[in-house]
């Protein structure tokens, strides 16, 4: 039994599933206080710096840019909200009761249904509104700028289903940092962008893209057997 429990927590640690360094073994209600306090932070965190985000963006551009980019990026992130099918939660409740190869499966299971959805369901509604309101936003205007939109969104649905599954496995601060490299990023991005080349509406939700995609490319780095991820069949 003992070789057995000690054969599942290497290929817990091999696999970069294992709980934080001081986060194992606790109780479990010290846990839950824990995951609270985690999420919390993560919260006030990225509330004040997006704050700071769309104050600055107010700062060194027009009322027009910053009303066009945060109605984009409002639409992306309630689409992504509703794309994710509840399946952050699910990962929450269930990684816990499952070996190593079970969560592997579970999570490229669910960013793969949760990705392809959502990537379908805004690139309709990048249709649809074009032709429904015809404001000739960009980024609806357009198959280049529909893909766009449904890839943008799609991205911020798999990192909400990231950062439960992330809670699920114990490993709560990495989603805390991949949070804060999301929210810093997308800031310095924002000023270097306003100064290299002008901000207009599709700058600003590049510069927000940008920021989920280093932000996934940094938790990526932090995980230690990245290929067997990638080389994961969907069950």
């Amino acid at each position: 039994m003992d070789g057995d429990r000690a054969m599942l927590s290497f290929r817990k640690r091999r696999l970069g599933l294992a709980p934080e360094r001081g986060n194992a073994p606790k109780p479990a209600g010290r846990r839950v206080v824990t995951t609270a306090l985690t999420l919390y932070s993560t919260t006030v965190m990225t509330a004040g710096l997006g704050f700071l985000f769309w104050a600055l963006a107010a700062r060194i551009t027009t009322t027009e840019v910053v009303g066009r980019a945060s109605a984009v990026i409002s639409a992306m992130q309630l689409i992504g909200t509703f794309g994710t099918l509840g399946f952050q939660i699910l990962l929450t409740a269930e990684l816990p009761k499952r070996d190593p190869a079970d969560v592997k499966r579970l999570v490229v299971t669910s960013l793969g249904i949760v990705g392809g959805f959502t990537f379908v369901m805004a690139s309709g509604y990048a249709v649809v509104n074009h032709y429904a309101t015809n404001t000739g936003e960009w980024i609806y205007a357009t198959p280049i700028g529909a893909a766009l939109f449904g890839v943008g969104t799609a991205i911020t649905t798999v990192t909400a289903v990231l950062d439960g599954a992330l809670i699920g496995v114990q490993q709560s601060g990495r989603q805390t940092s991949r949070n804060l490299a999301f929210s810093l990023v997308k800031l310095i991005a924002l000023v270097v962008a306003a100064f290299a080349v002008g901000l207009s509406p599709q700058v600003v939700f590049s510069v927000w893209l940008l920021g989920n995609l280093v932000s996934l490319l940094t938790l990526g780095l932090r995980t230690k057997t990245p290929l067997e991820w990638l080389k994961t069949t969907p069950s």
